[in-house]
């Protein structure tokens, strides 16, 4: 299954996004051709399944943040799917092997329609509204980001069950890859990246253990003082000030030192 201009619907982050869908849907129809077991066959389902839900989030917030007339009607379809899909991998969680063509058949079928028929109206509707650059959502979002996380987390996973990489590069491989996230977004984005280390925990991503990994690695580099210049609200400092001391990254006399710095305008002196 080739993307092709013939399946835009003219909203660059929906674009987007059917794209992946795409490359997800090829990548397990390659897997079934390749022979692949079980498991990887089972672990690439469930980030399909993953990825499925997260776009579907995503366009009801874009089509709630345009008005779209049939957001109901389109939900429920979301919601239809969702159910078949989830329903798939309950049978492959119960070791239950489903007719594979079948299957394949459903998954292009059901994207090829859902994209040419219910979606393609979205964008004729966003086509039709006046300013609508300004209503694009940002792709760089909390979910883009934790996609992105479980997109490389797969990777990994599929390096360890191939015998590549042992447990232990498996757990460096994704704390480094954390700490690779927060120097790129920076820490002027450090809300941001709590915001969603956190999320990735709420929903069984990520371990307790592994946040820890990550923030020492990161805020271990940190002097406070610094850290503070880069920001002018005091609610900002108090923020980076409660995340050192949560983490127990400096001692009670820095954080007590730091703190005489929370209000201060010049931290030049």
């Amino acid at each position: 299954m080739i993307w092709d201009k013939s399946f835009e619907v003219g909203c660059p982050n929906v674009d987007s996004q059917h794209k992946e869908l795409f490359e997800l849907v090829n990548h397990f129809q390659q897997s079934v051709i390749n022979g692949n077991s079980f498991d990887k066959l089972l672990e690439t389902m469930k980030f399909l399944v993953e990825y499925t839900r997260y776009h579907f989030q995503e366009e009801e917030e874009f089509m709630k943040e345009i008005s779209y007339p049939e957001m109901v009607e389109h939900r429920e379809k979301h919601d239809e799917l969702v159910q078949k899909l989830t329903s798939i991998l309950v049978k492959f969680n119960q070791q239950q092997v489903p007719d594979m063509e079948a299957l394949e058949k459903f998954l292009m079928d059901w994207i090829k329609e859902h994209v040419l028929e219910e979606d393609k109206k979205i964008g004729q509707y966003f086509a039709s509204l006046p300013g609508k650059e300004s209503l694009e959502l940002d792709i760089e979002g909390l979910r883009k980001q934790i996609y992105r996380v479980l997109k490389e987390f797969l990777k990994l996973n599929q390096l360890f069950e191939n015998g590549r990489i042992d447990r232990q590069q498996l757990n460096r491989g994704r704390v480094e890859f954390l700490v690779s996230i927060f120097k790129e977004m920076g820490l002027k984005k450090v809300r941001d990246y709590f915001d969603l280390l956190f999320a990735l925990k709420k929903e069984k991503h990520l371990t307790s253990n592994e946040i820890n990994q990550a923030l020492t690695l990161i805020l271990s580099n940190f002097d406070l003082k610094e850290a503070f210049r880069l920001f002018s609200e005091p609610e900002d400092r108090l923020f980076i000030l409660h995340k050192f001391q949560q983490f127990n990254l400096v001692s009670s006399e820095k954080i007590a030192e730091a703190k005489k710095f929370v209000f201060a305008s010049n931290l030049n002196e």
